[in-house]
Parts: C-alpha cells; structure tokens; sequence
C-alpha cells in the first residue's frame, strides 16, 4: 500500500472511523438549523404554542428530534419515543411489516441495482484495480470506495471534502446517483407494489389532526397509543414527527 501515488496515495494511511448508524455533527447542526428555519416560518404559533413531538426509537432519529427541538427554541418539549422493537406497530417505522421486509418484493431494489451496476462500474473497478496493485476490488467494493465519499465528507468537523470523492469523475458520479435512487424507488417509494402502503398509518394519523377526529382506521396504526390522548393528542396546533428517510419516502 506504500506505493500508492497521485490521487490515491491518501489510503496508505487511511483508517475508517466512521461507525455505524450514527448520527454527525454536521447531521446534528442540520437539525438544529431546521428547527430555526421552522420556528421562523411558523413564528405566530410558535410564540403561543409548545409542538408536540414524536420519534421513532433508533438512537439517532431521537438525536434528530432533539437537536431539532433544541433549534426551535422549545429544549424543554418532552419527545414520545416509539420503540422500533419487534411487534411494536410504529407508524414512524416499516420493520413490523414482513411481507415488505422479507417478502416477495423484498429485492427488487438490489436487482435493480446490480443491473446498473453491472454496466457502469466495471470501467470504474478495472481503473481502481490499475492503480491499487494487489487491491482485486470487486464490482460491491468499487462502490463501497465510492460511498466513502459522502459519509467521509459529512463526518468531518470541519466540513473538508473528502480525498475518496476526487477518486471519480462527475460522469460518475451521475451514474452513481442513478444507483443510488434506483435503491430508493425500488426499495421504498412507487417502484415497489408495497412501498406507499408503509405510510398508510401514518397517512390516517394525520387526517385525525387534521380533522380533529380519533384514527377511524386502525390496521396501520398503534391503537393503544392513537387512543391516548396522552401519546395522541387532537387539537394541537403544531405536531412534529422524526422518522427514517426511507420511511418518509412511503408517507410522502
């Protein structure tokens, strides 16, 4: 590894540090920014009334909701966390769902994907593989090199761009976003038979503070929790939900 130059002589000594399903300073500022955004849109309400706050329960979805909240000045607003645990139905959340997790439909994205793949990356590989001698990177691996890219640049404190993001061209790059959305159509939104399903739950909740009218539909929803005014109030002139971004994709 010692011999590598040019572009690529930064892997001799790189160490990934990023972990794993965290969220970054820079993720953290973003909410907080957005919270400031929201309280300055909606400044009226904001000044005579508190947001009732939800999230789902991964660790950094409830870091979201509270940098969040932190940025629109309510630090103090309690957050009903809804756990992510098996058997817990979590409009927030499309886990509970096995037919979308495990079924049928279940790899139409990574088919999709590998296709693509297939066809833009070999070029890619066999140039990473002339440069890095003994590296042997597979067509998964070549990508892999390319994902560093984001999550190195959004990791750093200091915002710099990422040494991996010079490694590709902005052709590309073009194309790996077009893998990349593939993932997310097919996966999650109107390219998969049961993606919008997954926000039927929380499509329901929404009409019922819209309307100020109980969940009539409760086969999506947590009854025990949209039947509490405690965990489900009506009425209320602000609501904020934090969520995953796939989960989003189906409520949209």
């Amino acid at each position: 590894m010692k011999n590598f130059t040019g572009p690529y002589a930064f892997l001799a000594g790189y160490e990934y540090t990023l972990g794993a399903d965290q969220l970054t300073v820079f993720g953290q500022q973003e909410m907080v920014n957005s919270g400031i955004k929201f309280r300055s849109r909606y400044r009226g309400l904001a000044k005579h009334y508190t947001p009732f706050v939800r999230s789902s329960g991964e660790a950094r979805v409830v870091e979201s909701a509270q940098n969040w909240t932190q940025g629109f000045g309510d630090i103090s607003t309690s957050i009903l966390v809804i756990p992510e645990g098996d058997g817990v139905n979590n409009t927030l959340n499309h886990d509970l769902c096995t037919a979308f997790e495990n079924g049928s439909d279940s790899n139409i994205a990574s088919s999709a994907q590998a296709i693509w793949a297939d066809i833009f990356i070999p070029p890619i590989q066999a140039r990473l593989n002339g440069a890095l001698s003994g590296a042997n990177l597979t067509v998964s691996d070549a990508i892999n090199m390319m994902d560093l890219c984001p999550f190195n640049t959004v990791a750093s404190s200091s915002g710099a761009v990422s040494s991996f993001c010079a490694l590709f061209t902005e052709q590309e790059w073009r194309k790996y976003d077009y893998y990349e959305t593939l993932g997310k159509y097919y996966g999650y939104s109107y390219g998969n038979p049961l993606g919008a399903a997954q926000g039927v739950g929380w499509a329901n909740e929404l009409i019922a503070r819209l309307t100020s009218e109980p969940v009539h539909e409760g086969a999506s929803t947590n009854s025990t929790l949209d039947e509490d005014n405690a965990t489900f109030p009506l009425g209320r002139h602000l609501y904020a939900d934090f969520s995953h971004d796939n989960d989003m994709t189906g409520k949209q």
